[in-house]
C-alpha cells in the first residue's frame, strides 16, 4: 500500500516557501511534500528562553489548515500556556487556549472549556 502522507524536509531557501512575512529569518523551516510536490510549510522559532511560536499550513486541493501557535514552558520544559489560532482543514475557525497557574489548569476551545487542579507545573 502506498502511503499518502506528508513528508517534511528542511527548507533550503526562503524563496521556496509561502510563510508569512512576520516569520523571523532565524526560524527553523520545513516544507511538506504531498505526492512529491510542495503542499505546505512549518516553521518554529524562539521568542525568549521559554517561548516558542509556530506556523503550520498546507493546501490539499484548496482545503487545509493554517495554524499559529505560541507555547510557553516553565524551567522544567513543561507547557504552562499554549495558544492556537487559525483555521482547520475545512476552514472552520480554530481558537484554543490552555494555561496552568497556581496549580489549576484552564482550557477553552470551540467545543469545551474547563479547569482542573493539576499536580504538575
Amino acid at each position: 500500500m502506498t502511503a499518502l502522507c506528508a513528508m517534511a524536509a528542511p527548507l533550503a531557501t526562503a524563496q521556496s516557501t509561502s510563510l508569512p512575512p512576520d516569520v523571523p529569518a532565524n526560524a527553523v523551516r520545513y516544507v511538506y511534500l504531498l505526492g512529491g510536490s510542495q503542499a505546505g510549510v512549518f516553521a518554529i522559532w524562539s521568542n525568549g528562553a521559554n517561548e516558542r511560536d509556530t506556523f503550520f499550513s498546507y493546501n490539499d486541493r484548496g482545503r487545509g489548515p493554517e495554524l499559529r501557535s505560541s507555547i510557553t514552558t516553565n524551567a522544567a520544559g513543561i507547557p504552562t500556556a499554549v495558544h492556537v489560532n487559525g483555521h482547520d482543514y475545512l476552514k472552520a475557525d480554530v481558537k484554543e487556549d490552555f494555561s496552568i497557574a497556581g496549580g489549576i489548569a484552564h482550557w477553552k476551545n470551540s467545543s469545551e472549556q474547563g479547569e482542573n487542579r493539576s499536580t504538575k507545573q
